[in-house]
């Protein structure tokens, strides 16, 4: 966990000095960058992820699937579109926004409703969760690679309701 934190610290301070080094703001292709997240974010809302080759290129890897890497824009947008439909009201509050021409980091409050049992939740429940969506872009400008960091607090009490309740055991006794 600490290693994690650190990580991040480093990512957060590199963003930091290369958006406050020189101009004064983020560079064109830095605002593009958050655009593209933004765009992204939108589809979640709307739930046409029609244009998702616009901002994601044609190799790209979503290292945050439920199973592991997905890979290919056209995986990616498979993805995405079972997610986004197992979930109504979907909304994003942008916390802190960071990037420079290479990638974009986003701490974002990520909110939305389920309509079905499923990842931990209820059909009904809303539920909202702190998250940081890091991005690294090609030189079109297309995400290549995106990692999703959640708040572990709130991941660990998603895994405790997940989890039935075992009776105590008695460790103290030998047999």
């Amino acid at each position: 966990m600490k290693k994690i934190l650190f990580a991040l610290t480093v990512v957060a301070a590199c963003f930091l000095i290369s958006c406050s080094g020189g101009g004064g703001g983020m560079s064109k292709k830095a605002k593009k960058n958050i655009d593209a997240v933004h765009a992204i974010t939108k589809m979640f809302e709307t739930k046409d992820f029609s244009k998702l080759g616009d901002y994601v290129a044609a190799d790209g890897i979503d290292h945050a699937g439920e199973g592991g890497d997905i890979k290919g824009l056209e995986n990616v947008k498979a993805a995405l579109e079972k997610w986004a439909n197992t979930m109504k009201d979907n909304h994003t509050e942008f916390k802190q926004e960071l990037a420079n021409d290479d990638w974009s980091m986003v701490r974002a409050i990520q909110t939305s409703t389920a309509t079905a049992d499923g990842m931990g939740m209820k059909a009904g429940e809303t539920k909202s969760v702190d998250v940081i969506e890091v991005c690294a872009y090609d030189k079109d400008g297309k995400i290549t690679e995106h990692w999703s960091f959640i708040n572990v607090t709130d991941m660990m009490k998603d895994m405790m309701k997940m989890m039935p309740q075992q009776p105590m055991v008695d460790t103290t006794k030998h047999n």
